[in-house]
């Protein structure tokens, strides 16, 4: 058995005469020669019935030969109950050492959801020497996840294996513990065309892509290894829809989501929906969340992923959902890091220059990052304090090398590794005073290394538009406008810091695209023809706007709504959102569709495609209140009572412009009526530069002032008593 172990390994490489030894052929009678010829070439049904086709046999040694290599087969077909019995019987039957038993039940373990090989099974197993190479490669395997971990290639060296699919997938692995990521796509890239048709090996390059961000190579690499892998198309379709979801196509995650459960339904719950709930937000479907199965609602520790992206829809709509939700979440997650890491110890020092972390998953082409990027840029000359910007997922353009260029300012990519205490561990040695968390439960959040502390000061800041709930978040940065300063204000965990101007600024840094682009003059041509828009995210517009929208419509009927709501390849996203206005009662001749463009200075330019912006509510928009008004369109807004229904508001305060600030619906209405008076109309198309120069000369215009503000509240909070430290 020890050769035939090697031989399956050695004929994936060279032709199977040249592997099986004399001895194998006489021992088996000269047929399992095609048994693994067969399995080799993933001819797993010839195989199974060649094996069954040998002469019975009363050789203890040569059945557990046969059951052996009906697992392997029985793996590589996906059959888990097949796999199940053939095992029991194994154990049954073998010795309580046996090499072929052990890498048995080391796969069985890996089938019942342990990604990484079992360390408890093998991990005081001596290697074989060769004997079973199967079982050597499982112990390299557990040995990259402990300090073994360079020792596995010199032990895989002298095993003299030949490149096969186990061995490749090995050398990947390692690669990946070490956090080289790139080293191990390159490897498993070069090899995709002889080994996509193994499940381990498109498993890994599957999380490998994902890992990277690579969204160009996603899409084509799941097309190669689909119609590999019949039977597992349900586990190779959720990559598919986070590679949809990451392109902004909602339609199509939702018909892979639905398709995968058909393919994975067996009577229990399956997999949870994390892909589903961003599929239907984006669709503005948030009424979707009271389906939730209760199994998946109250088992926050099993579904993390489902739980945050829980927490960030309940939070998006004004209820008191949100702060009993997020409260029995924390007992659970409390609980699950106090049993996981040791408690926090204060490594920093007050007496000197702050250390002020960013902590951010959206170092690229996001709102956050843009904002932060812009005001250090504005400030560098002016700060006071070392500013480190911690990337918790790979940074995407040349956004990491603009913030190292700066002064006073250094980017750090901890994205390489995703093991939490890794990450906790690198967090530690940069003796932060203060961590500011730019995710809270948004995606890509490290919510959890919040729970337990990394800095004796934690501000929840600009990201999130709730609390976040973690007892261990000392402040929760705002200002008088987006947090009520009346007494009855919106439930919060945290301690509020109110700062004395807006919340935020808007003064574009010279290199990004807002910052470089003139206001473009209006392409709307018709003298009595309004153009409305929105480009908030399709999540935001709840029904009750689209009514009052549609009511501003019908007054107005040479009006037109401008709307971007989807990529230009998902028109069944389109197509959802174009049901769902004619469900309310909009008609085609009323909407104006435009797609999501490839970067921002496309986007930027469509706002010359309409007059007058119109915010959501009851969640209203921020980053799009700021750009419309850079590019030359004012916004109204309907101001709520929470934080999420009070950030455009605020930035409209910030600029000066509180007349667009309607405190209920008519007086929306009313404002958005005024504009289009001929005149008006008129006026509005021709000085579209007002509304830029009315931001560059307001508080909302002055990141210098910011970042002031913003260091003098730090100093504060680091001087102030240091929070009690469970």
């Amino acid at each position: 058995m020890q050769s035939l172990s090697k031989c399956l390994l050695d004929a994936q490489v060279v032709p199977l005469q040249e592997t099986i030894t004399p001895q194998l052929l006489e021992d088996e009678d000269q047929s399992l020669d095609k048994v693994i010829s067969l399995l080799v070439l993933g001819e797993h049904l010839r195989a199974h019935q060649q094996l069954l086709a040998l002469d019975p046999t009363e050789d203890l040694d040569r059945q557990l030969d046969r059951l052996w290599l009906q697992l392997q087969i029985a793996w590589q077909r996906n059959h888990r109950i097949w796999f199940g019995r053939l095992l029991s019987v194994f154990v049954q039957q073998a010795p309580e050492q046996d090499f072929r038993c052990k890498h048995a039940l080391i796969q069985m373990a890996q089938w019942n959801g342990q990604e990484t090989i079992p360390l408890g099974l093998i991990a005081d197993q001596p290697l074989s020497d060769g004997q079973f190479p199967h079982l050597d490669l499982c112990i390299l395997q557990s040995w990259c996840l402990t300090s073994r971990i360079n020792e596995v290639l010199p032990h895989l060296h002298a095993l003299q294996l030949l490149p096969s699919c186990e061995v490749i997938v090995l050398q990947a692995f390692q690669f990946s513990a070490k956090n080289n990521w790139q080293a191990a796509e390159s490897l498993l890239l070069s090899h995709m065309q002889k080994f996509a048709h193994r499940w381990e090996f498109a498993d890994l390059l599957m999380k490998c892509l994902f890992h990277l961000q690579r969204g160009e190579s996603c899409i084509p690499a799941l097309r190669q290894i689909l119609p590999l892998h019949r039977g597992r198309e349900g586990l190779l379709l959720d990559p598919l829809v986070k590679a949809r979801l990451l392109q902004r196509q909602p339609a199509i995650c939702l018909r892979l989501k639905l398709i995968e459960r058909l393919f994975l339904f067996n009577g229990e719950l399956i997999s949870p929906p994390d892909t589903m709930l961003p599929a239907y937000d984006m669709l503005g479907r948030t009424d979707w969340l009271q389906y939730i199965h209760h199994s998946v609602a109250g088992n926050p520790e099993r579904y993390f992923n489902l739980q945050s992206n829980w927490m960030m829809l309940l939070s998006s709509r004004p209820s008191s959902l949100y702060p009993v939700a997020i409260q029995n979440f924390m007992k659970v997650l409390e609980s699950s890091v106090i049993k996981q890491f040791s408690a926090y110890q204060d490594g920093s020092n007050p007496d000197n220059k702050l250390r002020i972390g960013w902590i951010c998953g959206d170092i690229g082409n996001h709102p956050v990052c843009r904002f932060l990027l812009s005001w250090l840029t504005v400030s560098a000359s002016e700060l006071r304090h070392k500013h480190l910007i911690v990337s918790t997922l790979p940074p995407h353009g040349d956004a990491g090398e603009r913030f190292n260029s700066l002064p006073n300012v250094e980017f750090i990519d901890i994205s390489q590794n995703r093991d939490t205490r890794v990450r906790l561990a690198l967090l530690e040695q940069m003796q932060l005073d203060i961590a500011v968390d730019l995710n809270g439960w948004t995606g890509n959040n490290i919510a959890a290394i919040f729970v337990r502390r990394i800095a004796p000061v934690q501000v929840n800041y600009l990201a999130y538009h709730a609390s976040t709930g973690i007892p261990a978040m000392d402040y929760w940065l705002v200002d008088d406008n987006v947090v009520s300063p009346l007494p009855k204000t919106e439930w919060h965990s945290e301690k509020l810091w109110r700062l004395p101007r807006p919340f935020l600024a808007w003064q574009p840094a010279f290199q990004l695209a807002e910052g470089s682009l003139d206001v473009p003059s209006s392409t709307c041509t018709g003298e009595d023809e309004i153009r409305f828009g929105c480009f908030n995210n399709s999540r935001k517009i709840s029904l009750e706007v689209l009514r009052l929208w549609l009511s501003l419509l019908n007054r107005l009927p040479n009006s037109k709504l401008v709307l971007k709501a989807f990529a230009s390849e998902d028109t069944g996203t389109a197509e959802l959102l174009q049901r769902r206005l004619k469900r309310v009662g909009f008609t085609s001749d009323q909407l104006i569709w435009l797609p999501y463009t490839a970067g921002p200075r496309d986007h930027l330019m469509h706002y010359s495609q309409m007059d007058v912006a119109l915010d959501s509510f009851p969640n209203t928009g921020c980053t799009t209140t700021c750009e419309a008004l850079w590019m030359g369109v004012p916004v109204i807004t309907l101001e709520g009572e929470y934080y999420v229904s009070r950030m455009a508001a605020s930035v409209l305060r910030g600029a000066g412009l509180e007349d667009w600030i309607a405190c209920n619906q008519e007086q929306y209405l009313a404002t958005a009526l005024a504009q289009a008076d001929s005149a008006r109309l008129k006026w509005l198309r021709q000085n579209r530069q007002h509304w830029r120069d009315v931001v560059v000369n307001s508080p909302l215009g002055d990141a210098r002032d910011l970042m002031r503000q913003l260091e003098l509240s730090f100093e504060q909070m680091r001087a102030s008593t240091a929070p009690t430290l469970d």
